[in-house]
Parts: C-alpha cells; sequence; structure tokens
C-alpha cells in the first residue's frame, strides 16, 4: 500500500522524514505547502522530487488552501510551532491523519484548547506527535533495561542531561523565529530529554526548583535564551524519594561542548550513561549512540559494561510508524502522555519572567563546563 502525503514545511525535519521515506517506501509526498514561491527554493523542491504542480503557497498566518487537502491521505506539519494546532485541527477537519514534529501547541492555554478538541471530536487515533529521541536506540535500550540496571544497582536517585549542539549554518538560518516566545524557544525545542525519560523510565515530572537562561550564541539570538538548565523533582516505579531530573541544553555552542547524553544515578553509586548520535551522522552510517554502566570509586571511574547499540535508525522507525497510522493502527503517545512530558515546558513558561538572561561570559563558560562533566 502507498500512502500520499502533504507536507507543511520543506526543510529541517522534513529532510529527516525523507530519509527514512527513501530505505523503507510505502509513501509518496504529493503536495507540499510553503511561504515562499517554488522558484526561490526549486532546487531544493526538486530534490525531493517534489515539483512546481505539487506546491502550494500559504500566507503569515498559516493558514492551508483547499486544494493542498485533494488527494492525500496524511498531513506533515513541521513549519514554526505557532502554526502546529490550528493546522492540525484544519488537517482533521479535512479527514486526514496528522503527523505533528515536536508540538501540538506553544502555550498551556493552546495545549488545553486542542486537547478538549482532539477528544471531544474522538480524533486522538488520527494524530500523531514526532517526538524523535523516544525511537533513538539509547531510548529503546535504557526503556528494556531499566528494570534490570535498578534491580541490580537499587533505584534512580538522579538523572542529568546534556544536550549542546555546535553552531551550524542550519540552526543560524532557523534563529530568527526558533529561539522567541510566540514558537516555545529553545526548551520546546530541546523536549527531548523529558520525552526520553518519559518514554523509557516511566517517570513523572514535579515541581521545577532550579532555573537559568543563558546568552550562549548571542549570534543566534540576544534576547531570548541559547541555553537553558532546569531541574525538577522527578518520581515512578524505578526513582527513589527526592530524585532530581536537570537538563542542560544549549544551540550554537564552539564544536568542543558538542555533546548529547544523560546519565542516571543509583543509589549504589553506579550510573548508566546513554550517548546520543546526531541525526546527520545516523542517517548516514551505522553509529546509533551506546549505553555504558560504570561506577566511581575513590575518585577513580571504572566501566561495568558498555555497547555500542545497533538497530534502525530514528527515521526509518518515524516512517514505519507513519504507515502504522496510515492503515488505522496509531501507535504514538496518546494525549494524557504528551501533557505528562510537556509538563515542564509550561512551568518553565511560567518562571521565565522571573528568570534573568545571563549575558557574562565567565558565566556562562560555567554552565558549559558543569554540564559537559554530567
Amino acid at each position: 500500500m502507498l500512502y500520499r502525503i502533504g507536507v507543511i514545511g520543506i526543510g529541517h525535519w522534513f529532510g529527516r522524514l525523507h530519509a527514512g521515506m527513501i530505505t523503507v517506501g510505502g509513501l509518496e509526498v504529493v503536495k507540499a505547502l510553503g511561504t515562499r514561491p517554488y522558484e526561490s527554493k526549486a532546487e531544493t523542491l526538486k530534490g525531493f522530487g517534489i515539483g512546481s504542480g505539487m506546491y502550494l503557497t500559504t500566507d503569515k498566518t498559516g493558514a492551508i488552501p483547499d486544494a493542498f487537502f485533494d488527494g492525500i491521505d496524511a498531513v506533515h506539519v513541521s513549519d514554526p510551532n505557532m502554526y502546529h494546532a490550528r493546522q492540525t485541527i484544519d488537517s482533521l477537519e479535512h479527514g486526514k491523519k496528522a503527523i505533528v514534529e515536536k508540538s501540538f501547541a506553544v502555550t498551556r492555554d493552546e495545549f488545553d484548547e486542542f486537547e478538549s478538541y482532539v477528544k471531544g471530536r474522538k480524533k486522538e487515533s488520527e494524530v500523531y506527535l514526532h517526538l524523535h529521541y523516544m525511537h533513538k536506540q539509547p531510548t529503546i535500550a535504557l526503556r528494556k533495561s531499566i528494570g534490570a540496571l535498578t534491580e541490580k544497582y537499587g533505584k534512580v536517585t538522579e538523572v542529568r542531561s546534556t544536550f549542546f549542539e555546535a553552531a551550524n549554518e542550519e540552526d543560524e538560518r532557523r534563529a530568527a523565529w526558533l529561539f522567541g516566545p510566540e514558537n516555545g524557544g529553545l526548551f520546546m525545542d530541546w523536549i527531548h530529554p523529558f520525552e526520553v525519560a518519559y518514554h523509557a523510565t516511566g517517570s513523572r515530572f514535579g515541581k521545577m526548583t532550579e532555573l537559568g537562561i543563558y546568552a550562549v550564541n548571542p549570534g543566534y539570538d540576544s534576547a531570548n535564551p541559547t541555553g537553558v538548565y532546569a531541574s525538577t523533582e522527578v518520581s515512578g516505579g524505578y526513582f527513589a524519594v527526592g530524585a532530581r531530573f536537570s537538563v542542560s541544553i544549549a544551540k550554537g555552542t564552539d564544536a568542543r561542548f558538542a555533546q548529547k547524553a544523560m546519565r542516571l544515578y543509583f543509589e549504589s553509586g553506579a550510573s548508566a550513561t546513554l550517548r546520543f548520535t546526531g541525526s546527520e551522522h545516523e542517517f548516514s552510517g551505522q553509529r546509533r549512540g551506546s549505553l555504558e554502566v560504570g561506577e566511581l570509586r575513590s575518585g577513580v571511574y571504572r566501566s561495568l559494561e558498555s555497547r555500542e547499540l545497533e538497530g534502525e535508525n530514528s527515521s526509518e522507525i518515524f516512517v514505519r510508524e507513519i504507515l502504522e497510522l496510515c492503515s488505522g493502527r496509531n501507535h504514538g503517545l496518546g494525549l494524557n502522555e504528551i501533557a505528562g512530558i510537556f509538563a515542564p515546558q509550561w512551568e518553565y513558561q511560567h518562571m521565565l519572567d522571573s528568570v534573568e538572561l545571563t549575558k557574562d561570559p565567565r558565566a556562562v563558560r560555567r554552565f558549559l563546563d558543569r554540564a559537559v562533566r554530567l
């Protein structure tokens, strides 16, 4: 069965979907929607097999022309977050399955309204939120092994995550809208540590007790944070009472700080470290990340077990889930689960106005140095 999709936003995220489409098959792009004329991005569109007759334009409201929905089975929404709720609802009202990148909504109120619409019309099985770190092999490995790890080493007392991305042309190009509150900012863009912990360990996030925001790369955005540190309460069957969950995220760092990792600390003193592979390497080779268990004794770290991970890449898994969605079997997260993952996002937004952006280069450097050590 070949399913036909229409794509809103040809760029960062569609490129990742396209990688899996090539290897898995089963999906065909027959429509695309963007804000600029076809001629201004013809080379990119042609590279994805999108001719001028398949391409429509929208305005600054993000409204979808009715003609876009003709002849398609599903819509892939991957333009700026501020348009997602309305575009997803519009797609559902036209009887299409909706696959949405990163976020259904930008604020808690918008999410609540979106949730009310979807549940009220019993359309939860027709909408899929793509959180791609759930499909990364370290997340899958932790989900499979967390029970055995806690049985052997005790419950989790703390989780530290560091997701730093080196400066690159793509983020520089997207910076004009990526970091602003109208699209959720950096914290929403890097919701991934929370989705990993929620999906792999069944964690529940409580009160956010610490928050720091940093001007890591003022060249990207000088008014909004390009680095964030946050710490929350976390609970669940695998966690000790009083466990903490902290995230350090940043875009536009010097290459030597680039790192995507999460470390879980256990009651025995052992730890488990997940290291994630960036999509550009994941899709072009066999690197899938790693999982290492070790312990620190008398100031000396000793590795107890370590393995490089194998399996499908996250794009291939994503395409298989889209095929399942189109065939009537939605294996994605339910809205209640999504609400659990995004709870820290809404608390972050609530706290943000009371926190000053740290611009002092020495303080920014301390934030980076501390985080890369996990």
